[in-house]
């Protein structure tokens, strides 16, 4: 993973942290610790629209033609049974649901 990537998503995980840690915190100022935890949120928000735009432009690039991905190849070259690993692994992770392919799914 390039470095930068590896950076960009440290610091929202680093955000997401922040932001548990205020929510559990028992002894609430409530002004301030509301203030704090309202300005953590805003912060992992901002975040969304540039989660989504690369999760988008690789979406984009795995289209399904006549059940294989047009981007992925399998190890003998040819093209990838639809759903390619890659877009299994973004349903997954977005959904909590494993994704098979099409040729796991009539096996």
């Amino acid at each position: 993973m390039p470095d930068d990537l590896a950076a960009t998503l440290t610091g929202i995980r680093d955000l997401i942290a922040a932001r548990d840690d205020l929510a559990v915190r028992t002894n609430w100022d409530v002004p301030d610790d509301v203030s704090e935890f309202n300005a953590a949120q805003d912060k992992l928000a901002a975040r969304v629209p540039s989660l989504l735009a690369a999760l988008d432009a690789v979406l984009e690039i795995h289209e399904e033609f006549d059940g294989q991905c047009s981007s992925c190849y399998d190890g003998y070259g040819d093209e990838a049974a639809w759903p390619c690993a890659e877009l299994r692994a973004i349903t997954t992770a977005l959904t909590g649901t494993p994704q098979l392919s099409e040729d796991e799914n009539h096996g």
